[in-house]
């Protein structure tokens, strides 16, 4: 989900045809903006959205400082799966352009530079996230997809849109990592929407050195600040942003609701 879908200061319900697909099951994502206001006409509205949803599944995200938003949706009569918290970063792209830890045998290079086939970035990604939980992997009549085949189609519709997003971490062995990103440019950020490098690379800077090339991305799209974001519990991941100058922007409540 992106930080600019997020952001906003208000309510948004939307029927999710690529979930329905995927799973099966009749899904719709409700969203409450992270500077949507803390009032009761908010949890009124919500409650009516909630309530007049007639997907199965109910994808449902809101800032985590909002409990009233979790209270309304636990009486809403559905069972409820909570499923994740998602935490955004973000970092001045000079800021992250001059980290010093970075290794000058690796290059991030976009998808029709690196050489790679969709086909090569689809195993990267299937092997980078093949151990992976998200919030689908808390709902029960989603958890029997595997998280890397929906990040592995997602990489793939999106590197068919707009090419230039997908990027490759390039050694001289090959393909070692890989990042997905959104120019967000009305709100004058780069989203990384999804990143990683393989075990083999994992605890030797390269992931440290995708961060800075990613900064030099963002430094020329004249793209002023740079936002990403990871499940609570990947705790590696925002040890390296913090190594890298990034600070915590939000953090983003996620839970599934299923019609009894």
């Amino acid at each position: 989900m992106t930080w600019d879908a997020l952001s906003s200061n208000s309510l948004h319900y939307v029927q999710s045809d690529v979930e329905t697909r995927a799973f099966g099951v009749e899904t719709a994502r409700i969203i409450v903006g992270a500077n949507a206001p803390d009032n009761l006409e908010m949890v009124e509205r919500f409650s009516a959205i909630v309530s007049q949803a007639s997907e199965h599944v109910l994808i449902v995200r809101w800032p985590a400082h909002l409990t009233s938003i979790g209270i309304a949706l636990s009486q809403s009569g559905r069972r409820i799966y909570p499923a994740d918290t998602l935490m955004y970063w973000d970092v001045a792209t000079p800021d992250l352009t001059q980290h010093r830890t970075h290794r000058h045998d690796l290059d991030l290079l976009p998808l029709s530079e690196a050489g790679t086939s969709s086909a090569e970035l689809e195993r990267l990604v299937g092997e980078v996230f093949v151990h992976y939980v998200n919030h689908y992997s808390a709902n029960p009549l989603l958890a029997h997809v595997p998280v890397a085949r929906g990040y592995c189609d997602w990489v793939r519709r999106r590197s068919e849109d707009a090419p230039d997003d997908a990027l490759v971490l390039m050694a001289e062995c090959g393909s070692i990592g890989f990042a997905l990103v959104n120019g967000g440019i009305d709100r004058g950020n780069l989203e990384v929407e999804l990143a990683g490098v393989t075990a083999a690379y994992q605890g030797k800077h390269a992931y440290e050195s995708m961060l800075v090339g990613l900064g030099t991305v963002a430094a020329a799209r004249d793209l002023p600040r740079l936002v990403i974001s990871t499940q609570a519990q990947n705790i590696r991941a925002q040890r390296a942003w913090s190594k890298a100058g990034l600070r915590p922007l939000a953090a983003i409540a996620t839970a599934h609701a299923n019609l009894r």
